[in-house]
């Protein structure tokens, strides 16, 4: 008998209990109706793993390379394998992607052309407006006796 059924066992053992307590303190049994909820497991899921069989170090092959936790009984795999089972969703899926320049940007010649890719002149202006006020705050603590402002 697996861990299962001892528990169902002891479950429907406690219930028979307070169901025979509970008679005695009710009167009419008739009126009563007794409804079984049974819940079944299937036996051959791949879904679900019993605490015995993920225990020990069965699961951790010695040719993988491992971390070991702070407490020293924690095992860790440096590389998980990939599940077969499950798909990876095409969001998820790195392309490969060839080095050079992607070919949206092939016509960009300069630099220039290159920075006005990235940069609009509304983020260049921040730019300079936040790097300003960043050197008056600095320069204030850095004046030479000889300077005047």
């Amino acid at each position: 008998m697996d861990d299962f059924e001892r528990k169902q066992e002891r479950l429907k053992t406690l219930f028979e209990e307070v169901s025979a307590t509970s008679e005695g303190e009710s009167e009419s049994d008739e009126d009563e109706v007794e409804v079984d909820f049974v819940e079944e497991r299937s036996v051959d899921s791949n879904s679900e793993q019993d605490l015995d069989e993920v225990e020990g170090d069965d699961f951790i092959d010695n040719n993988d390379p491992i971390f070991i936790g702070k407490d020293g009984a924690t095992k860790w795999k440096k590389h998980s394998a990939p599940n077969k089972n499950i798909k990876t969703r095409s969001e998820n899926i790195i392309k490969k992607i060839l080095p050079g320049v992607p070919r949206n940007l092939r016509h960009l010649k300069t630099p220039l052309d290159i920075w006005n890719t990235f940069f609009s002149d509304e983020i260049l202006n921040t730019i300079v407006t936040c790097t300003n006020q960043k050197i008056e705050i600095v320069s204030e603590k850095f004046v030479c006796e000889g300077t005047t402002r």
